[in-house]
């Protein structure tokens, strides 16, 4: 019995056998007659091989298979200063990245057993999908009650890594030299 590799048929498959056939030896047996006595002589030849025998294999489930994994693009949030905060976003998408990984088999002519060897991954980087969102800086100028020249100025900084947008607003009143100036952050929102 011998045993080989399948691979045509996936790792777990029940095996295929393909049995052998027997050889033949002839042997050639001669008579003869002693003629003083009568006596029958036997005198049997060497064997003679006249048919080879086949080994009975058996096909061992083993193909060969490659793994991939995808790999999701890491988002990345810039902060667009030509475009007003609340305005939709601008999502670029990134290429989506992968491991490849070859799994192969090998059996054992003698017993089937069966060894895997799983090859060195060969990784493709995913690309950045790139958000931009609106953080352009706006500036208001309006009067308060008591008459004063008010600007507010109001700077938005964004989180690369969620997007959470701080707005923050500095205050200033007047239009002396010298203008008080009041800072405020305000909570998210996004």
């Amino acid at each position: 019995v011998v045993y080989e590799k399948d691979g045509t048929k996936e790792k777990g498959t029940a095996p295929t056998t393909v049995k052998g056939e027997d050889g033949e030896d002839t042997i050639t047996t001669t008579y003869t007659v002693d003629p003083n006595t009568g006596k029958i002589i036997v005198s049997e030849g060497k064997p003679v091989r006249t048919k080879e025998p086949t080994n009975t294999i058996v096909k061992v489930a083993a193909k060969d298979k490659v793994v991939e994994t995808p790999i999701e693009p890491e988002v990345e949030y810039v902060k667009d200063v030509e475009k007003d905060f609340g305005t939709p976003v601008q999502r670029t998408e990134g290429e989506k990245g992968k491991t490849v990984t070859t799994i192969t088999y090998d059996v054992d002519p003698k017993d089937g057993h069966i060894t895997e060897h799983v090859g060195t991954p060969v990784v493709t980087p995913a690309g950045k999908t790139i958000v931009k969102v609106g953080a352009k800086t706006k500036v208001e100028q309006s009067k308060d009650s008591e008459g004063r020249d008010v600007i507010d100025t109001t700077t938005y900084e964004v989180d690369p890594k969620t997007g959470k947008v701080t707005p923050t607003t500095v205050r200033t009143y007047g239009t002396t030299k010298e203008p008080t100036v009041e800072k405020r952050v305000v909570p998210s929102l996004i």
